[in-house]
């Protein structure tokens, strides 16, 4: 067991410990952590509802999600509609546009607002509508390497956000992004869960995938693989040693067995693809960068960077053809990257360092 406490440098711990960790470990009070793939899978996926459900994307107080049945009807057609929408994305005039020199991950996430926006928000939507979007996505993703902000601007953010939502169904319905998904299933859903659900599609479509581009382009620049001729399996792997989504904290509904571990619901379950990607039982050098690892890997794989079942990332399925077209399109600007200090950014989602990239004219 490591020296230092897991809340000191979370990263450190898992590495530390995933190599001799059995099927699940405590690690403190009340905390139990799940180092099995199968394990982790049945619980993220919970067809049998034994893990309770809650979102809190505003950092505020948990909130319980919509019923299960309707998440996944919601997700279906948010998925489509991101599909169909990024069937008619230029990835190569993506790629012109950006600037000779941009600093990452900002400039990734502002990418994939820029792209994602149609869907976000359609163009009919009221001026004060997109004004909340842009602000939600500046202060809850983009400032991700910023200092936090205080409960009273985190309060203010929220209630702005809030009032903005609350407003926009009576500007009238608009086919065609995301809202408007989100309101044909709204039926009897409390405002409060129709925000939370809306904005869990904000941070999916723009944060996910924009960090998830930013590891990509990071780690294969930073070893000269940026011309590797499978894009997806530099994005296969640079997500497999630092997913997006690299912690899960759930709790039970009731009393359970992990693991041949006694579980209450007042205990937390920290679920960690983190650790699981880099699990030297599922992973031959599983500290090693080598996208070759996925050629012709077929099977039920450990690797889960976006979440699975109901609670995964709308926008999973779709991250590596599109973060790979990117991936691409942009290696034929000669990428190169400079780290500008400090190490990844943690929250609900593992943000890539800060660093420079700079790209031929």
């Amino acid at each position: 067991m490591p020296s230092f406490p897991f809340d000191r440098d979370p990263l450190a711990w898992l590495d530390e410990t995933a190599a001799r960790a059995g099927q699940v470990r405590w690690i403190g009070p009340g905390r139990l952590c799940v180092y099995d793939a199968d394990i982790a899978r049945t619980l993220l996926v919970d067809e049998a509802g034994r893990v309770a459900d809650h979102s809190d994307f505003f950092g505020n107080s948990p909130t319980v999600l919509a019923p299960r049945d309707r998440q996944i009807a919601l997700a279906r057609d948010a998925l489509a509609l991101v599909q169909a929408h990024l069937r008619t994305v230029d990835c190569a005039a993506e790629a012109a546009s950006l600037d000779a020199q941009s600093e990452w991950p900002a400039a990734g996430s502002a990418l994939l607002l820029r792209i994602m926006r149609p869907v976000l928000a359609a163009p009919g939507r009221s001026p004060q509508f997109q004004a909340a979007l842009d602000h939600v996505v500046a202060t809850r993703i983009l400032s991700r390497h910023q200092a936090p902000k205080g409960l009273v601007r985190r309060a203010w953010d929220r209630f702005r956000f809030f009032r903005a939502f609350s407003r926009e169904p009576a500007a009238g319905r608009l086919e065609g992004d995301l809202l408007d998904a989100l309101l044909r299933h709204a039926g009897d859903l409390e405002e409060e869960a129709l925000v939370q659900l809306y904005a869990g599609f904000v941070f999916a479509t723009v944060g996910s995938v924009g960090f998830a581009l930013g590891w990509s382009l990071l780690l294969a620049a930073e070893r000269d693989r940026i011309g590797y001729p499978r894009p997806s399996h530099l994005v296969h792997e640079a997500l497999r040693l630092f997913p997006v989504a690299w912690l899960f904290e759930r709790s039970t509904t009731g009393h359970d067995e992990i693991g041949g571990e006694t579980v209450t619901p007042a205990d937390v379950l920290t679920i960690s693809p983190y650790a699981i990607h880099r699990h030297p039982a599922y992973w031959e050098e599983p500290l090693a960068y080598r996208p070759e690892r996925w050629q012709g890997r077929t099977g039920r794989i450990p690797w889960f960077p976006f979440g699975a079942g109901a609670h995964s990332c709308v926008a999973a399925g779709l991250t590596l053809e599109f973060v790979g077209s990117l991936l691409a399109a942009v290696a034929d600007r000669q990428p190169s990257v400079e780290r500008l200090g400090g190490g990844p950014s943690l929250g609900a989602a593992l943000a890539p360092p800060r660093f420079l990239l700079r790209l031929a004219r």
